[in-house]
């Protein structure tokens, strides 16, 4: 059993999470069914796609946790890193909004072709033991582990925690489908 850290900044975090993932979950339950698996416009992912893409994600920070190893490949200069960890991150946080259009980093981006078979019962179901799997791992990993965030470069477990939280918050709003119009 992994115990809870006596420490405000923790207790926030975990609480943060817990409100993000439990409304994830919701809109996932509100997708019209004949919506979950369109594309919500031209080029945007469908909502099984979305919901496989905050699936990866948490599964990628469990393996990685469980396994040493340091989380996905660095896609910017350290220098930029450190900026977008310690000026942006803050901000993102606080704002709660993350960078329109900013590409995912390929070691998260959704399988198509599997998103078409996930039913929205499997992803509830997965999305909830991933989000466990990875906030267990976290509450277990030493503080001085770094997991490697492709944009922030190394997080502490509770950023990283925080970013998982903020990460599944933001899709969550794109999991609102609009009616598709009739042509």
């Amino acid at each position: 059993m992994t115990l809870l850290p006596d420490n405000p900044a923790w207790t926030r975090a975990l609480a943060e999470h817990a409100t993000a993932l439990d409304e994830f979950v919701m809109r996932i339950e509100s997708v019209p069914d004949d919506a979950w698996h369109r594309e919500r416009a031209p080029g945007k992912w469908s909502p099984a796609a979305l919901a496989l893409h905050v699936i990866d994600s948490y599964a990628l920070c469990h393996a990685t946790l469980r396994t040493g190893g340091g989380g996905m490949r660095l896609r910017v200069a350290p220098w930029k890193a450190w900026v977008g960890r310690t000026i942006y991150f803050p901000i993102m946080l606080a704002l709660g909004r993350f960078p329109q259009g900013a590409p995912a980093p390929s070691e998260v981006r959704p399988d198509l072709e599997a998103a078409t078979r996930l039913d929205r019962a499997t992803a509830i179901t997965t999305v909830r033991q991933v989000a466990d799997n990875a906030v267990a791992a976290l509450l277990a990993t030493p503080r001085s582990t770094r997991f490697v965030h492709a944009y922030f470069g190394g997080l502490s477990p509770r950023m990283t925690l925080r970013l998982l939280g903020a990460h599944t918050r933001h899709h969550a709003g794109g999991m609102t489908v609009t009616a598709r119009s009739a042509s």
